[in-house]
């Protein structure tokens, strides 16, 4: 077992054993300290409760005799009853306390009887005395004294008796901590008498034999250090000790062999002196060659174009070739030898170049092609690609760095000027697309607006041709709805003279039915009244949407603009075989009225509109159940006193986010090819917000329908 386990495992079973002595006996004297100290002040408490409930007690007493004795029965007897009542309190508090006193039980008796005593007794002729009108008096009063002292003397008795038990438990109490207070000293000193024990096993156990097995190696060491080689130790301790022993046997052996090895080496380092002599000959010649290819060497770095130059470990200059020499201002390339990067440039730019040679060199990993800023000798700043290399010896170690310079100032500046180049194309090029993409949209813009500008002209047009035969129409059928009234009139007056015309005119009534064509008339000519109001109708609604050619600024009525929206799309509104009718809920606020292009705001509502009719008609999963109404909800109210909203809903499919953040965009669109070109609400969204200002966005949920809102200004500032 190693010494180091033996001291830890010792140290740990007396901690453990100190410890758990301790503990235990800290926590058992804390346990019964504070036991004793509630005991204590639950004890003191009471006999306070009692000391105090003493006085009460003769408080009262007192009370009595005064009522008894002096003039001013009625203060007395109030003062009795407050020192009674604090006499009851008190004593139903020290019962809690002490539930089971036998002197309590006899103090809540007497008091019960003195109360007795006092209501039916002394208190009922404490009126009736005078103070000490008669000897019969005086009697009266001295036997209620004598009941009164009596009474006092009981519950002083039982209360010095429960005074006088309580002080004997305080007594015992404390006998009991001394002797708590003398275990926990054995407890200490039997915790002492362990440590020494153990303590004294240690060092009988494990340091003595240590010590011995220490003294038996000096021994050894010394045996060795005067010559005595053969010496070995023969130790069986089992921990470090003996393997030390063991590996001083070892060494012992180790240094015999040696020392027969020098004095074979001994003659072989006589002959190898000789050998030596004949080598130092050979060397000077392959010095004197190796200067000759030194030289050799250096004619050809200073022929190589590139400026090169080689330092040791400490950044100190070694060589360079004669190109690097002439950049740095020097004449010779053997001037730079013993120089450093301080004695060539400025400071900022040495400490720069001299921090990355000592990066390469810890890392020992080349760098290729740096590109580097330099100044000459002359002043002027110049670029070279760098190359830096560490240099290893035999061992590899890095013993210094060789560095090549190439000048590219001329390749950095004409980069340089292609970079800045490159920029402004660019630049121009980022104008270009934003001129061509306005361009675009100007076109697209241009092209709807001749669009629905030819629509507007034809829908005008049509609209006054329609407007010139209904007006025609009706006007004269005011008059016909006359002439045929009096007609009529003409008719029945007839009737009411000729009763029984000829048969052959009585033959021809029968074939036109005359009853029937005299109350059906009129009925024909009101049906055609209404259709007339209807064409009319109809036609203002088709002059209203044919606003569109209009680029002034007017203050319109945005409920007619919608109203005219509804009517012209009312063929797509109504039921079809393959569809259901569509419901319009309007919602109209009080608005006023708008400066706008009510043409152009027309167009945005018809295409929002357009859309949500489009969406319920796409949604043929809810509507082949049978169980969804199709509903467009249109609502108005005023924002502000500067701005309205228009909000048009519909409770169709809805969309999905990524389909709403593309809505506006031009030539988008989710239809099927051949139904929509995707600029229908780009050319809203131009509309609302370049041409009046305002603001349409959009809001819908898969499964949850769309609806756009559009904020309008009240007044256009332009």
């Amino acid at each position: 077992m190693k010494i180091s386990t033996k001291f830890i495992g010792s140290a740990l079973v007396v901690t453990g054993l100190i410890g758990a002595i301790v503990g235990i006996s800290t926590f058992s004297s804390t346990r019964i300290q504070q036991a004793e100290d509630e005991a204590q002040e639950e004890t003191n408490l009471i006999i306070e409760h009692v000391r105090h409930l003493k006085v009460v007690s003769r408080d009262q007493i007192a009370a009595i005799k005064d009522s008894l004795l002096l003039d001013d029965q009625r203060a007395d007897l109030s003062r009795y009853q407050a020192a009674f009542s604090e006499f009851s309190a008190e004593l139903a508090e020290l019962e809690e306390l002490m539930p089971q006193s036998p002197e309590l039980v006899s103090v809540r008796q007497h008091h019960e009887s003195f109360q007795r005593l006092v209501t039916e007794s002394i208190q009922p002729h404490i009126s009736t005395l005078t103070f000490a009108s008669s000897s019969r008096d005086i009697a009266i009063v001295q036997q209620d004294f004598k009941v009164l002292n009596s009474f006092n003397e009981a519950v002083d008795a039982h209360l010095n008796t429960l005074i006088g038990r309580l002080e004997q438990q305080n007594f015992e109490s404390l006998e009991a901590e001394e002797q708590s207070r003398q275990k926990e000293k054995s407890v200490m000193y039997l915790v002492t008498g362990t440590i020494f024990l153990v303590l004294g096993g240690q060092f009988a156990l494990i340091l003595l034999p240590v010590i011995r097995s220490i003294q038996t190696l000096q021994l050894g060491a010394a045996a060795i250090g005067s010559g005595n080689l053969s010496y070995r130790l023969h130790l069986q301790t089992g921990d470090e000790i003996e393997q030390l022993c063991h590996e001083f046997n070892r060494m012992a052996g180790k240094l015999a062999q040696s020392y027969d090895s020098v004095v074979e080496r001994s003659h072989e380092l006589a002959e190898t002196n000789q050998a030596l002599t004949v080598e130092v000959r050979e060397r000077e010649q392959a010095e004197t060659e190796l200067l000759k290819a030194q030289q050799l060497l250096q004619l050809v770095i200073d022929t190589i174009p590139q400026l090169i130059v080689w330092k040791d470990r400490n950044l100190v200059f070694l060589g360079c070739n004669r190109n690097f020499a002439l950049s740095v201002g020097l004449s010779s390339p053997a001037d730079i030898v013993g120089k450093t990067h301080h004695d060539l440039t400025q400071n900022l730019e040495a400490d720069r170049a001299e921090a990355g040679d000592l990066q390469i060199m810890e890392s020992a990993r080349p760098k290729y092609h740096v590109v580097e800023s330099h100044t000459q000798a002359d002043g002027t700043l110049s670029w070279v690609d760098a190359s830096k290399i560490p240099l290893h010896d035999a061992e590899q170690n890095v013993v210094g760095i060789l560095s090549t310079y190439e000048d590219i100032t001329e390749r950095i500046e004409a980069e340089e000027t292609l970079r800045r180049s490159e920029a402004e194309l660019q630049e121009k090029t980022q104008q270009l697309e934003q001129t061509l993409h306005e361009l675009k949209e100007t076109q697209i813009q241009l092209i709807q607006t001749e669009k629905m500008s030819s629509l507007g002209q034809l829908v005008a047009g049509v609209a006054h041709e329609i407007n010139n035969p209904v007006n025609f129409i009706s006007g004269n059928l005011t008059h016909a709805s006359e002439y045929t009234q009096a007609l009529l009139a003409l008719v029945r007056l007839y009737q009411e003279h000729c009763p029984h015309p000829p048969a052959s005119l009585q033959a021809e009534i029968d074939r036109i039915d005359l009853d029937f064509l005299i109350e059906d008339l009129p009925q024909t000519l009101s049906s055609m009244k209404v259709g007339t109001d209807r064409i009319r109708q109809i036609v203002i609604s088709l002059r209203n949407f044919s606003r569109l050619d209009e680029a002034e600024v007017k203050s319109v009525n945005i409920h007619e603009g919608i109203d005219s929206t509804l009517l012209i799309l009312q063929s797509r509104l109504k039921a079809r075989a393959d569809h259901p009718g569509i419901e319009v809920i309007k919602t109209y606020g009080h608005l006023p009225l708008i400066d706008c292009y009510a043409g152009q705001l027309n167009q945005v509502f018809m295409n929002v509109i357009s859309n949500a009719i489009d969406a319920l008609e796409s949604d043929s999963k809810r509507q082949a159940a049978g169980s969804h109404t199709c509903c467009i909800t249109i609502r108005t109210e005023t924002l502000s006193s500067e701005a309205v909203i228009i909000r048009i809903a519909d409770n169709g499919p809805g969309m999905s986010e990524s389909v709403r953040k593309r809505l506006f965009d031009p030539f988008f669109t989710t239809k099927p090819v051949g139904k929509g070109t995707g600029l229908g609400l780009s050319i809203s969204y131009q509309i609302i917000t370049e041409k009046h200002q305002g603001a349409i966005w959009c809001e819908s949920k898969p499964g949850e329908g769309t609806e756009f809102w559009i904020k309008l200004p009240i007044w256009q500032l332009n």
